[in-house]
């Protein structure tokens, strides 16, 4: 059993139609073609927020799907079913969006949110 289990994020997973919980440590998080959707921030290769690839680069609502507590002062901590207003995508893994309850802005991993459609 690994002893830095506590410490990783859990992932909403889907395959072969089910889905549930599976544990960051488990995991490498990638598109369909294989490709990893998220990189750590402060990692060299990681693409600065803001460095948008999709067509919406911004807009819409997210809710939070795992808390997440910020590792920086840019960032934003995350408590479960709270609303994020999107301001900007990036495929690095991490947005930025404004929390609807206390209108923080600030960074915050993708991965943690799900989009309300």
């Amino acid at each position: 059993m690994n002893e830095n289990c506590d410490e990783k994020p859990w992932y909403l997973a889907k395959r072969q139609g089910q889905v549930g919980l599976v544990q960051g440590v488990y995991v490498e998080v990638a598109d369909a073609a294989g490709d990893p959707l998220f990189t750590p921030r402060g990692q060299p290769d990681a693409k600065p927020v803001g460095a948008a690839s999709s067509p919406a680069a911004g807009g819409g609502r997210a809710r939070v799907a795992f808390e997440y507590q910020a590792q920086r002062d840019d960032e934003l901590d995350l408590v479960f079913d709270e609303v994020i207003i999107v301001h900007q995508r990036s495929d690095s893994g991490w947005w930025e969006g404004e929390l609807v309850s206390t209108k923080r802005r600030g960074h915050f991993p993708a991965n943690y949110v799900v989009d309300m459609a």
